[in-house]
C-alpha cells in the first residue's frame, strides 16, 4: 500500500501537482489557482481523459500509457479534489475587498468603523461579482465530477485487466461527461476574481 501511494505521489508530481504544495497556508490563492487549476485542471488531466477516449474509440492502441491512465492517472481526481474544494472555499476570504481593511491606509481606521465599513464592502462585493452564483456553479460541479468519477472509478477497479478494455468501452458516454464536466470546473474557477476589487 505504501509502495501504491509512493507512486501515486510520483505520478501527481510528474503532471505537474503535488497536493502537498497547496495545503500551505502562506501560498498566495492565486498561485494555487495556476497551479492547480490552470496548471493540472485545464491542461495535464484533461489531455490525459482525451488520449483515453481515443483507446476507447479505437483511435489510439491499448498501450503502456492506457495501462499507466487505468492504475494512477485518471485517480488523479482523488487525489487532488481536496485541494479544488479548499480552493473554492477559501475564495471569498482571499479575495474579498475586506483584506483591504487590514493592511495600511485603512487599517488605521477605528475599530468600529473598520468592521462596519468592511462588513458593507464586502457585501457589496458580493453582489456586483455574483460570488453566491460563483461558488454555486463550481460546487455543483465539484459534485458532479465526484457522482460521474466514483462508478467509472468502480468499474475499473471490479473488472480484471485482460476485460478492463471490452468493460470500459461500456463507459464511454460517461467517460465524455466525466471529461466535459472537468473542463466546466476549470472554466468556473477561472471566472472568479483574479484580483481584489472595489469597483
Amino acid at each position: 500500500m505504501d509502495s501504491l501511494k509512493g507512486k501515486s505521489e510520483q505520478q501527481a508530481k510528474k503532471h505537474g501537482f503535488d497536493e502537498r504544495r497547496y495545503s500551505i497556508p502562506s501560498m498566495d490563492w492565486n498561485s494555487r489557482r495556476s497551479l492547480l487549476n490552470h496548471g493540472w485542471l485545464a491542461k495535464t488531466y484533461p489531455t490525459m481523459l482525451g488520449a483515453w477516449r481515443n483507446v476507447l474509440s479505437g483511435d489510439a492502441p491499448y498501450d503502456q500509457f492506457a495501462d499507466q491512465f487505468l492504475k494512477h492517472d485518471f485517480a488523479q481526481w482523488e487525489r487532488n479534489r481536496g485541494a479544488l474544494v479548499a480552493l473554492i472555499n477559501d475564495f471569498e476570504a482571499a479575495l474579498s475587498p475586506r483584506t483591504l481593511f487590514e493592511v495600511h491606509p485603512l487599517n488605521q481606521l477605528d475599530e468600529s468603523t473598520r468592521e462596519w465599513l468592511s462588513e458593507l464592502v464586502h457585501q457589496l462585493w458580493r453582489r456586483r461579482y455574483s460570488v453566491d452564483a460563483l461558488l454555486h456553479e463550481a460546487t455543483s460541479l465539484i459534485a458532479a465530477a465526484d457522482a460521474t468519477y466514483a462508478p467509472l472509478r468502480a468499474a475499473i477497479d471490479g473488472t480484471p485487466p485482460d476485460q478492463r478494455l471490452e468493460r470500459l468501452r461500456s463507459e464511454a458516454d460517461r467517460f465524455a461527461a466525466f471529461h466535459t464536466i472537468c473542463r466546466d470546473l476549470s472554466e468556473a474557477i477561472s471566472n472568479f476574481p483574479h484580483e481584489v476589487k472595489v469597483t
